[in-house]
């Protein structure tokens, strides 16, 4: 019988899980929980914490790019794990500046532009081999904040940023528009985007 609910019994550390991966071609799913991050294998329904992020705070979002690499994002960190289970990370200093609370969500572009929101540290472009920051400061005011809550790229490879209690921002890789409620937004608090 296939278990179909998991707890602290089962090799969970808590029951605050904050983002959920299925990685059906490795036959697991990667959970982010408040205490790093877990792995439940689906051959054998057995739980695991995941070493390399173990003990290192709370993860908050998770995302399988387009090169099969699992992005791993939490308070203080970004990691890489991938496909042949090499781990990169990154944090304060590299990209991150001392700004750098925790990332807050990843979307990727067509052409496998990794997009990063953080709170409080704007957001972050990773080409593949170089970062570019984006900042309130560098796009004229544009982008409306630093605590970036929701990123989406739409089908034209347009960017969808959602701040706290900011607003809105469009980028369509080349500038910037802001939107609040002389757009139509009804509420600067944007905790999630649908495109």
């Amino acid at each position: 019988r296939v278990p179909t609910q998991w707890t602290e019994g089962d090799g969970l550390p808590s029951g605050e899980i904050n983002a959920i991966l299925p990685d059906i071609s490795k036959g697991v799913v990667y959970i982010g929980t408040d205490s790093g991050l877990y792995t439940l294998d689906l051959h054998t329904n057995l739980i695991s914490a995941v070493s390399e992020t173990v003990d290192s705070g709370e993860i908050t979002v998770l995302f399988k790019d387009k090169n099969s690499n699992i992005w791993v994002g939490g308070w203080y960190q970004l990691s890489r794990l991938a496909p042949d289970g090499i781990w990169d990370h990154f944090n304060s200093g590299k990209p991150f500046t001392e700004n750098f609370e925790f990332v807050s969500d990843i979307s990727q572009d067509s052409i496998g532009g990794l997009w990063i929101a953080t709170y409080g540290d704007g957001l972050y472009l990773h080409d593949g081999s170089r970062w570019s920051q984006f900042l309130p400061e560098n796009t004229g005011q544009k982008l409306p904040s630093a605590f970036i809550s929701t990123i989406q790229i739409g089908p034209a490879d347009e960017v969808w940023v959602g701040t706290q209690e900011s607003g809105a921002a469009l980028y369509d890789g080349q500038d910037w528009k802001r939107l609040g409620s002389q757009s139509g937004l009804l509420h600067p608090n944007i905790t999630d985007l649908y495109i």
